[in-house]
């Protein structure tokens, strides 16, 4: 289900994106900030979008009897990054303020049949040094999104599994 929202929010940000800035390629990417090897990440002039946390919905009964097979309720921290930088660095702005409106118009996504809610997620200074410092990146202008009731359910899946071995590279 993580794939699944990841890319779904991806490729409805990247339309809205072309319809309101009308440009003709994807602008949004699914990425790390920065590579395993401490290197920047190859998308340049562009919008990132990362999951910084997963933790367990708290906020509903997420649990029955411990016996019981239920799905598993998340909420996921999600941080899109622009990478525009010098004179460029007043676009990828745009990005961000459109990310908001979108998401204001937006506040739950219907996603593999399941309702997923979305509000700002405001990290203090202190929080943003300390987020930034262990993602190994300098400052890009940012935004952080809450991704609630995001439903993890093994007894639903219904592809076949893939081994890691399968999963596309940085060369695809």
């Amino acid at each position: 289900m993580l794939y699944e929202i990841l890319t779904e929010i991806s490729e409805q940000l990247n339309q809205h994106f072309k319809l309101r800035f009308g440009v003709p390629e994807d602008k949004l990417f699914i990425s790390n900030i920065v590579n395993n090897d401490g290197s920047e990440p190859i998308e340049k002039d562009s919008v990132l979008l990362s999951i910084v946390n997963i933790q367990e919905e708290k906020t509903i009964l997420n649990r029955g009897n411990p016996s019981d097979d239920l799905p598993i309720l998340l909420r996921l921290t999600l941080l899109f990054t622009t990478t525009f930088t010098g004179k460029r660095y007043a676009e990828g702005l745009k990005f961000i303020a459109e990310i908001i409106g979108f998401f204001q118009q937006n506040k739950y996504l219907e996603i593999e049949g399941e309702r997923i809610a979305f509000e700002i997620f405001n990290v203090e200074l202190t929080q943003q040094n300390t987020l930034w410092t262990s993602l190994g990146a300098k400052y890009n202008p940012s935004i952080a999104y809450m991704a609630s009731f995001v439903q993890i359910d093994e007894s639903m899946a219904t592809d076949p599994y893939v081994p890691a071995s399968e999963f596309p590279t940085d060369e695809d």
